[in-house]
């Protein structure tokens, strides 16, 4: 049972990726009668197994992402045949609908949580939903800023009762911003973005408008992306703004 996830964030820039996932033990698809049925094509079924469960994702054509998720456990000695059986009738579950799991553009495992990504409404950024495995919690939804590589790893867990297993993330988080810091004083819009993102008072926040916002044009929103770390147990998620540099693009 995983009781603590440490998800460090701040890497940006390289291919949409996930680095670090587990591989899985098998893989098998078919075509399936779940989703839109009003869809251009068949829904096809993925199912990729693992050592302790498998991860079954209906796909559809026009929506080019998932149409739901299925978690299969793997019971004392099932095959991986027997796992990915298309008539799998054993112990399974459908993560939570929504935004992230029905537009997911990818998924990735590592070892008891699984992770999804999807566009979020404007297309800029990437909504991320990170799941545990044996009973289909959503331990994290949260946005990715811009493109770039999540990596993975395994990490040393945190949990009070000496819980061992924990999984680290890294990638860069997006910030509410309500204010514009080439019109209002940069130090007084950073300390706005601060408290609008629960950034701790000694955290600290660095933005060269000029430089870093150069390429955004005069009349656009700014966007604005920090490395955060994210904790995640039984007590639910916390968020700790590294700080430092922060990138700036424009909202679409």
């Amino acid at each position: 049972m995983l009781t603590s996830v440490l998800l460090v964030l701040g890497l940006a820039g390289a291919p949409p990726a996930v680095v670090g996932a587990d591989r899985p033990l098998a893989t098998k698809s078919w075509v399936s009668e779940r989703g839109d049925p009003d869809s251009a094509g068949d829904t096809t079924a993925i199912c990729r197994a693992y050592r302790d469960f498998a991860v079954v994702v209906f796909d559809a054509p026009l929506t080019k992402g998932t149409e739901g998720v299925e978690i299969r456990d793997r019971a004392g000695g099932m095959k991986n045949q027997a796992l990915c059986a298309k008539e799998f009738s054993e112990t399974a579950r459908i993560l939570a609908a929504g935004d992230n799991v029905e537009r997911g553009t990818f998924f990735a495992v590592k070892g008891p949580v699984v992770l999804l990504g999807g566009a979020d409404g404007f297309g800029a950024h990437e909504r991320l939903a990170l799941y545990r495995a044996f009973d289909g919690a959503l331990l994290l939804d949260t946005t990715r800023f811009e493109e770039g590589a999540v990596r993975l790893s395994l990490g040393k867990g945190t949990a009070a009762d000496g819980e061992k297993d924990a999984v680290e993330m890294a990638l860069r988080l997006a910030l509410r911003v309500g204010c514009d810091p080439r019109i209002v004083p940069v130090d007084e819009c950073l300390g706005h973005i601060k408290r609008d993102n629960g950034v701790a008072d000694d955290v600290i926040l660095k933005l060269d408008v000029k430089r870093a916002c150069r390429a955004v044009s005069a009349d656009a929103n700014l966007q604005l992306g920090v490395d955060a770390v994210i904790t995640v147990d039984g007590e639910g998620a916390r968020t700790r703004v590294i700080g430092g540099d922060l990138v700036c693009f424009d909202e679409p």
